[in-house]
């Protein structure tokens, strides 16, 4: 069910994963499945083409914690990311 709600190209990590890891696989390595669901309970605010949440995301530049992010495809809003601060882990998301 959730990976319906993702865009084909959903960013979870910044770095290159390793061969055969699933995003799914990653969060719960990382414990991230809390962060993830407190996340989709917050505010969502517009940034560019994206809703993203927390508001801090949009209103301080300098904020380190994971972020999501939604945008339009196809008619319907899908997830596209859930990442920390850009550069926490490489220079592009993957």
């Amino acid at each position: 069910m959730l990976t319906s709600l993702m865009t084909a190209d959903f960013g979870y990590r910044w770095d290159t994963p390793p061969a055969g890891e699933s995003v799914y696989q990653y969060w719960s390595m990382n414990d991230l499945w809390p962060v993830l669901g407190g996340l989709l309970n917050d505010k969502f605010v517009p940034n560019g083409g994206y809703m993203v949440a927390p508001p801090q995301v949009v209103k301080d530049k300098t904020f380190k914690g994971y972020r999501v992010g939604m945008r339009p495809e196809r008619g319907t809003w899908k997830f596209a990311y859930f990442v920390p601060a850009e550069g926490a882990q490489g220079a592009a998301p993957q």
